[in-house]
Order: structure tokens, then sequence, then C-alpha cells
């Protein structure tokens, strides 16, 4: 069975495709430009690559779409207020584009598209009012400064709304929405650069050259963010893909909530490197992201420490 993996050349898609091959299927991957696909996933007789003017040949044999292509921004304090926009308007373009394609062609009998997971983010739901969100929770956009939170907001309204203009039709796709929390672990073989998702081991890491102040301390704001394991990750998309009771549902993917100091902490431990003393300051309130039971009960958790050695043994 054929299954359309779109932006198949980034760190979740990746993971996903990897796992998805081991269970016997064939990927029909969409991306931009071949050129930013490792030479692994190029050369794997069952991985089929198209670029975004072929997508129609690309959905032709395929049942699932899985919708990955949407980049990870965390940082974008620096940004012009036109770059700002472009996130905004890139994110409900290809939203458009891929839900759209697939109505369109299913009307056509030209495919028989039956479902659609589209991935969000947990950005879509935090507004920082909360100790415990639950996926039924959407923030108030007025109060949303960020703009790749805005901008997940706004692409997943984007996507339900597609969703529900095809809803009664004959030949309907159906929907599932994930939101991921903060992803980390290892990249693989058909991986070719590290996630924007990594920043908090990054910023971590990037300590250890520090200049120092007179004191010799560092001082850091210790925020909390949610992580997933993006194994664990793609092991949900695959449970999503052969069970129906989460279709017209959002699934949170987050296991917990963890301070900086404590990437810190593990990454110290992990590495042996010495790092500056740093005083961690400011310090949130936990927060977490309320996961379904039996959504947990599909996967074995990989726990937050295995999770940063293994993100950083692959990256060595």
């Amino acid at each position: 069975m054929n299954i359309c993996i779109t932006g198949i050349s980034g760190y979740l898609a990746s993971n996903i495709c990897e796992l998805l091959l081991s269970k016997g299927y064939i990927i029909n991957g969409l991306t931009r430009n071949k050129n930013n696909c490792s030479r692994n996933m190029l050369l794997d007789p069952n991985i089929h690559i198209f670029e975004y003017d072929k997508i129609d040949e690309c959905l032709i044999s395929c049942k699932y779409i899985i919708h990955c292509a949407s980049p990870c921004i965390l940082n974008t304090d620096n940004l012009s207020q036109e770059e700002k926009d472009k996130i905004i308007n890139d994110s409900i373009s290809i939203t458009n584009l891929i839900l759209n394609k697939a109505t369109y062609l299913n009307s056509k009998n030209i495919t028989d598209i039956k479902k659609i997971i589209y991935t969000s983010s947990t950005c879509a739901i935090y507004d920082g009012t909360k100790n415990t969100y639950f996926s039924d929770y959407w923030p108030n956009e007025k109060n949303i400064d960020d703009i790749y939170s805005l901008s997940k907001i706004k692409s997943e309204l984007e996507a339900w709304e597609l969703y529900y203009k095809q809803k009664d039709k004959e030949n309907k796709w159906e929907l599932v929405i994930t939101n991921p929390g903060r992803i980390i672990g290892p990249i693989n073989k058909f991986s070719t650069k590290s996630p924007e998702s990594w920043c908090s081991i990054y910023e971590i890491l990037n300590m250890k050259d520090k200049i120092k102040d007179k004191n010799n301390i560092i001082s850091l704001d210790n925020y909390y963010s949610s992580y997933c394991d993006v194994r664990n990750v793609a092991e949900i998309y695959l449970f999503l893909l052969n069970n129906n009771d989460y279709n017209e549902k959002r699934v949170i993917i987050a296991f917990d909530s963890f301070l900086l100091s404590d990437y810190y902490n593990v990454i110290k431990n992990v590495t042996g490197y010495n790092f500056p003393e740093i005083n961690f300051i400011n310090q949130d309130t936990k927060f977490i992201f309320k996961m379904e039971e039996i959504i947990q009960k599909s996967i074995s958790i990989i726990n937050f420490e295995t999770s940063i050695r293994d993100t950083l043994n692959s990256i060595v």
C-alpha cells in the first residue's frame, strides 16, 4: 500500500518513513526540492520522491496522506514582520494545497484517499494560562505573540475548515490532527540535518564554550517545555493510521514537561563536559499536556534521559 508523506526530507517525516517501510508500506514522498533528501532516501527502491509540480502523480496510488510539511521555527524574535507573515502564509498555503488537492482528486475519482493525518503542534494549544491542557483547548489568537504558535493555530483551523467542507461528500477523506510537543530523539539514516526542536539541547551544549562573566557564572531562564521522542511519535502515527477511533479528533503527543535545568543535568551527566556554573533564573510554573491513555498504552514511552542520550549519540 502506498502512503504519501509530505515534507519527506524532514526530521519527523523521515522517522515515520523508516517505520512504515519496516511494516511493508511503499512511500510516496512529497518535497519542495529533491536535493533536500538524503542519498539513502533517494536510493531506497520503496521510496518514490515527488516535487510539488508532480503532486497529482504522487497522490494517485495513495489511500493515506501523512502531512508533515510545516517547518519547526521556534526562534522568531529577530525576524522582520515580512518574514513572520511569510511563516504564517506558507503554513496556511501548504495546508490548502494538500487538503484541497485530496478533495479535488477524490471528487474526480482519480484518487481514493481515505484519511489524512495532519501534523499540528502543542503550540496550537498552549497559551501559558493553565497547568494542564487537554486536546479540546484553543487559545485566543489575540493573546498569542509567538509567530510560530500563531501559524500552527491558523493552519490547523484551516485544516478543520477544509475537512468540514468535504465531510458530507461521497468520496470524503477523514482527518486526524496530531499535536506533538517538542520532539527530540536521534536522527536516522534518512535524515539530512538536526531539527530546530532540539533547541534546548543546543542551548545547553553551546554553554560549554560560553564566555563566563566576572563571577564565573552564566544565567539562563529556566523554562519548561514538553517532550516526546521521535521514535514514539512515529509509532503513534502508525497506530492512528490503522485505528479509525481517532478520526475527526485532535491527538496530543507529549509525555511530560521538563525544565531547561533538567536538560542541563542530563546532558552534563551523559557527555561529561566541564560546563561553567549556570544560574537558572525565572523558573516557570510546570504545565503538562494530557495524552489519552489509549495512545500512551499503544507505545513503550522512551524516557527523557534515554531520549537525550540517544539524540546526542546520533550527532557525535
